[in-house]
C-alpha cells in the first residue's frame, strides 16, 4: 500500500483532476466578474453524454463544445498538459460537466455579454465557491 502510494504521488499525470481544491466558477465579465447562476443559464444547462476515460482537458473540453456547441475560448497554455480526465457523463449538465472537468486546473469560465465563454485563470487569493451546479 506505501509503494502505491508513493507511485502515485510520482504519477500525478493519472491523478484525477478532481483531486485538488480549486473549484472552477461560472462569472460574468459585464457583472464585475459577478458569479453566474448556472440553473438560469441556457448556455450550462444544456445536457451532455459522454463518456471519456484518460483523455487530456483539452480533448474534453472539445468533446463538450462538440456536442453542444457552446462557444469556448481559451488558450491551450493555461490548460495542464499532463493531467487526465475520466468524465462519465449520461444527460449531466454543461455546467457539471465542465465543472468536472476543470476542477484543479485553477481555471475559471468567464462569459461574456453576448454568452461566448473564456477559459481564465483564477486570480490569486480568488474565493473557492462554486457556482450553483445541478447535474441531474
Amino acid at each position: 500500500m506505501r509503494r502505491l502510494a508513493v507511485w502515485l504521488l510520482l504519477s500525478p499525470a493519472l491523478l484525477p483532476a478532481s483531486g485538488s481544491s480549486q473549484v472552477p466558477r461560472f462569472l460574468r465579465a459585464d457583472s464585475g466578474m459577478a458569479p453566474v447562476d448556472a440553473s438560469s443559464t441556457p448556455a450550462l444547462r444544456q445536457r451532455v453524454s459522454l463518456h471519456l476515460e484518460g483523455v487530456t482537458v483539452k480533448e474534453a473540453l472539445t468533446a463538450i463544445t462538440r456536442q453542444t456547441g457552446l462557444p469556448l475560448a481559451y488558450s491551450d497554455d493555461l490548460l495542464p498538459r499532463d493531467a487526465r480526465v475520466r468524465l462519465q457523463a449520461q444527460q449531466m449538465t454543461v455546467g457539471a460537466a465542465l465543472r468536472k472537468v476543470l476542477l484543479g486546473t485553477g481555471l475559471d469560465v468567464v462569459f461574456n455579454g453576448n454568452g461566448q465563454a473564456t477559459l481564465v485563470k483564477q486570480a490569486a487569493g480568488s474565493a473557492q465557491r462554486p457556482a450553483a451546479v445541478k447535474s441531474q
